[in-house]
């Protein structure tokens, strides 16, 4: 029985890699699943292959009338939005270079609105305040320039000086006020343009429809390398099997003799005994030149000499002596 020949590695690399890309293709195909919702539908298809053979997909969104003018209104708001954006960073810029204003005339100006006001509401007030105490005091007998005249006057001013400081303090309180409040608003003109911005960007966007994730399927690879080489090594087992047993049947008196497993054999003269054709030959599994007769011709002569294993005929070269 001949060895077997070993597989090709190349042809059976490429095997593999055929039956690899195949395994890829239909996992691909498997798992391209068409999804149709009622927003709209996915739907792949195939297009063609490439060059290795691989096939290629496409995968199409079409969504219902209501769900496609959504999403256009959704994209026109977004336009109009980034285009007020940049609007608006331009007057930030702008504002950002501008110096802040000077609140300081404000402060003055409520400041002396405010003592103005005050000291029109004093002034007749205390000119009254004053000819009553000259008359009290004329009415009293106190002469001008006596010194209870001159204490109570030197009183009636004290009272009209702390009235006026009074006015005086209540004005630069409404000045502090008053630029506070100029500093706040114009802080506020400073900000609009950011804060528009800020509300621009923050803006509810409309969802666009989504569809779910299709659950993944595959199929395990095909071990077509393994299965090449495991069954050329099942025939080399089977090869030795048979050869082992050829020589393990009654020691070295059985030989396989069978023609059929024989190679280069040449007749080189006859046996002594029965005068058997003799021949040289190799085996067909290799080793050196060797020397024997044949079993076809054995069975010829003496069919009790050649024995049957395994389809192949041994010869009992002991009956042959």
């Amino acid at each position: 029985m001949k060895a077997p020949k070993a597989p090709d590695p190349y042809a059976t690399s490429a095997a593999q890699t055929q039956s690899n890309q195949q395994t890829a293709a239909y996992n691909a195909a498997l798992n391209r699943v068409s999804q149709y919702t009622p927003y709209g539908n996915l739907v792949y298809s195939q297009t063609g292959v490439d060059g290795s053979g691989a096939p290629n997909y496409r995968a199409d969104v079409s969504l219902t009338p209501a769900t496609q003018h959504q999403l256009d209104t959704q994209q026109a708001q977004d336009s109009a939005i980034a285009d007020l954006g940049l609007g608006l960073t331009g007057q930030i810029g702008d504002q950002i270079n501008q110096p802040m204003p000077d609140t300081a005339e404000s402060a003055r100006a409520a400041s002396d609105a405010y003592y103005n006001k005050q000291k029109a509401y004093l002034d007749p007030q205390w000119a009254t305040t004053q000819d009553n105490t000259d008359s009290k005091l004329a009415n009293q007998g106190i002469i001008q320039g006596s010194e209870a005249w001159n204490r109570a006057q030197d009183a009636l001013g004290r009272q009209k000086t702390f009235a006026y400081d009074q006015a005086q303090n209540g004005a630069v309180l409404q000045g502090q006020n008053a630029q506070a409040a100029a500093l706040a608003n114009a802080i506020t003109q400073r900000n609009l343009p950011v804060n528009q911005l800020n509300a621009l960007r923050s803006a509810t966007q409309i969802q666009n429809p989504t569809f779910t994730n299709t659950p993944t399927s595959n199929s395990a690879n095909t071990d077509v390398s393994g299965n090449i080489w495991n069954s050329y090594n099942a025939q080399v087992a089977n090869s030795n099997n048979f050869m082992n047993g050829l020589f393990g049947l009654g020691g070295a008196a059985l030989m396989a003799s069978d023609r059929r497993l024989k190679t280069a054999i040449r007749r080189i003269g006859k046996t002594r005994i029965m005068g058997l054709p003799l021949y040289a030959f190799r085996y067909v599994w290799g080793g050196p030149v060797r020397v024997g007769v044949m079993a076809q011709d054995v069975l010829r002569v003496m069919p009790e000499a050649a024995l049957k294993v395994k389809g192949r005929y041994v010869v009992n070269y002991g009956a042959l002596s």
